[in-house]
């Protein structure tokens, strides 16, 4: 229903700079999410603003070494079904190697499901991220590998895009 492969920055993703973010592309093939606060978030979302219900969402992920702060800790992934501040993000931490559900409302962002997972790759190197969203149901894989399984019943459909934190 929808791929980007990040080769047209003419595609609609947003290059802008913020304050304590940036979003844009690093041609020819990789769009970029970097955040450059401690304890933030960002979102940035799929430009048509499709809704989807049943899908399965896959990204290839990772970070750029020389350009990742030597110390701290930070998680992306994949967010889904949003709709203003409420969606779901599946994220992963390559210094920890540890991988979260996240679940996302106008007041509070709320941790579903965590746990490790050693096949996480280091900076610099590449990760695939999946989830299978099929009605409340969701199953969530790490290099092919499944990670976790939840029921959720309170968000039905919405967009879907990336997810960056830092702590």
């Amino acid at each position: 229903l929808f791929q980007d492969d990040f080769t047209n920055p003419a595609s609609g993703w947003p290059d802008e700079k913020f304050d304590n973010y940036f979003v844009g592309y690093h041609e020819p093939e990789f769009y970029h999410v970097e955040v450059s606060s401690a304890n933030y978030k960002t979102t940035v979302f799929e430009p048509d603003k499709q809704i989807f219900e049943d899908a399965t969402i896959t990204a290839k992920a990772f970070t750029v070494a020389k350009k990742t702060a030597a110390t701290g800790d930070f998680n992306y992934g994949i967010a889904f079904r949003r709709s203003g501040d409420q969606y779901y993000a599946f994220t992963i931490s390559p210094r920890t190697k540890k991988w979260y559900v996240l679940k996302s409302s106008p007041t509070a962002l709320t941790t579903l499901k965590e746990g490790t997972e050693t096949t996480i790759h280091d900076l610099g190197t590449a990760d695939i991220l999946r989830v299978d969203a099929k009605g409340s149901n969701f199953t969530f894989y790490i290099n092919d590998k499944l990670v976790s399984q939840i029921t959720d019943k309170d968000y039905a459909k919405g967009e879907t895009g990336l997810y960056v934190q830092t702590f």
